[in-house]
């Protein structure tokens, strides 16, 4: 789901829709949301931008432009995603239950387990990393730029290494096992399922052993 654009409020790509593995790039939303409202599974989100902007440019609207939903209505489902370099006023991700996410910024979550952020604070969270300075190790991507400027990067770039603290550090859930990435990549590929929408693939953990 690329370059779509909302005539009116939320979801520049998705309103009260649920995803499955999707990319969800390039979207403007024009008020809050890339995906706004609905549960999303393995979804990878980036390069998204919010319209609702000031006389310098600057997003306006207290909320992301990646995944959530208003105050006050029912908050959205992320599992398995990674919202990175999307335009934002104070977060890329609110109103949301976070699994196994990759995330640049929260607000007003209700709960995360075993996910990654940079910026911002849950308070009922289990297993999650988070803290200003963390890098979550992508391939390729650098992951201070601008939404505009990661127009053009492709989803490859967001999978993380072997180095990565999001690298078997998700929650295996039911089903897992047998499920790929939007790549085609296994969803499980060293024993524990990552964080984040792409599973580590581009390195391969070996082991030498010295005999004495």
């Amino acid at each position: 789901m690329t370059n779509n654009q909302s005539t009116a409020y939320d979801g520049g790509a998705t309103y009260n829709a649920d995803t499955r593995n999707c990319l969800v790039a390039r979207n403007q939303a024009n008020r809050y949301y890339a995906l706004c409202k609905g549960s999303h599974y393995g979804d990878l989100v980036y390069g998204n931008v919010n319209n609702n902007r000031d006389t310098w440019g600057h997003a306006q609207s207290l909320a992301a432009s990646g995944i959530g939903a208003d105050a006050g209505e029912t908050e959205a489902v992320a599992v398995n995603c990674t919202v990175w370099n999307n335009d934002m006023s104070s977060s890329q991700v609110s109103h949301t239950y976070l699994t196994n996410c990759i995330v640049n910024s929260v607000e007003n979550i209700p709960a995360a387990v075993n996910s990654f952020w940079r910026y911002g604070t849950v308070d009922n969270q289990t297993g999650c990393i988070s803290g200003e300075g963390l890098d979550p190790k992508f391939e390729g991507v650098d992951i201070s730029l601008h939404p505009s400027v990661v127009a053009n990067v492709a989803p490859e770039a967001y999978g993380i290494n072997y180095k990565s603290p999001c690298f078997n550090a998700g929650l295996t859930l039911e089903g897992q096992g047998v499920e790929t990435d939007f790549l085609g990549n296994p969803r499980v590929k060293y024993r524990v399922v990552d964080m984040g929408a792409l599973e580590c693939f581009y390195r391969e953990i070996g082991f030498i052993l010295s005999f004495k």
